[in-house]
């Protein structure tokens, strides 16, 4: 079985929001459930229908 997840947002909020510096790295918290599905190779990754307008 799989799944499809939508994440969907308010354009104005995000266009209020400042962009991430790309200089700044993560953390490195990692959630179990991920960790679960990469190690089970079922992992699959997608992108945005199409991108943001600025």
């Amino acid at each position: 079985m799989k799944y499809l997840l939508l994440v969907c947002w308010d354009v104005a909020k995000m266009d209020a929001q400042m962009e991430p510096d790309p200089a700044d790295t993560p953390d490195g918290e990692s959630f179990p459930w991920l960790d679960e599905l990469q190690a089970q190779g079922s992992w699959i990754t997608g992108d945005q229908l199409a991108p943001p307008r600025r």
